[in-house]
């Protein structure tokens, strides 16, 4: 694909400064574009490269799809110098929640919460977490959807406060970590068969289990490290268990 790596407008000091006036939402383009083989999964483009950190930034870097790319979120004058915000600020990393993890899931798919809701707690992910979900998404659950069909996520990521918040949940769950789905079939295919379909396919699943009758839970292996493949069944009346097809309770 082709890019302008100096936007129109804009001209190269020793920093990237305006040479016109630019209203909010202002587009600017391309600072990064995926690519597995560079630290971080992207590979920095010129526009990326020569912008510069500041408390005070008048643009933003969000993530599109395949892309980071630059707007502007304050008014800039001709004189500006184009700043965004330094690592770590929470405003570094601005996602559409429409953007895809996969082939068929999007980001709100995956951080949907009614008690994050109902709690008034931010659930969306660092830069960690979103690479964690586009990893457990694209190996695992895009080929659970490709094979049965649409799927009913009931839980994605869990921040750390949101996942305190929820009764039950592990403090150690993978939920926190982007890396853990809980999910359902649209359609009127039994869990069972999801379950035994993963455990005989080549997924990379750190560890499935059927839960309640109701759903199941999918995590992949944290990064470094080889999948588990744990396979086990809880239900109200008893703890985990190993995953027992032959179990009057699993349907």
């Amino acid at each position: 694909m082709s890019y302008q790596s100096i936007p129109q407008g804009v001209v190269l000091r020793p920093a990237l400064v305006a040479e016109e006036a630019f209203d909010v939402g202002y587009e600017f383009g391309i600072t990064h574009i995926k690519d597995a083989e560079f630290d971080g999964g992207y590979a920095e483009t010129a526009l990326g490269s020569l912008l510069r950190t500041g408390s005070n930034p008048n643009c933003e870097i969000y993530f599109d799809d395949e892309y980071k790319k630059l707007r502007c979120i304050v008014a800039i004058a001709a004189g500006d110098e184009l700043v965004v915000p330094k690592p770590g600020d929470e405003e570094a990393l601005v996602l559409d929640p429409k953007m895809k993890l996969g082939k068929y899931f999007e980001l709100w798919e995956a951080t949907a919460s009614s008690t994050a809701a109902r709690l008034g707690i931010d659930n969306q992910p660092d830069a960690e977490q979103l690479a964690n979900l586009e990893r457990t998404v694209q190996t695992l659950m895009d080929p659970i959807r490709e094979e049965f069909g649409a799927i009913r996520v009931t839980s994605g990521l869990r921040v750390s406060e949101l996942n305190a918040a929820i009764s039950g949940s592990s403090s150690t769950s993978y939920h926190q970590f982007g890396l853990a789905f809980d999910f359902s079939p649209y359609a009127s295919v039994p869990l069972s068969k999801v379950v035994d379909w993963v455990l005989k396919s080549d997924l990379p699943y750190d560890q499935i289990i059927y839960e309640y009758a109701n759903w199941i839970h999918i995590g992949a292996a944290k990064n470094g490290r080889n999948p588990r493949k744990q396979a086990l069944m809880k239900f109200s009346d008893e703890g985990y268990k190993v995953y027992d097809p032959d179990d009057s309770r699993v349907v």
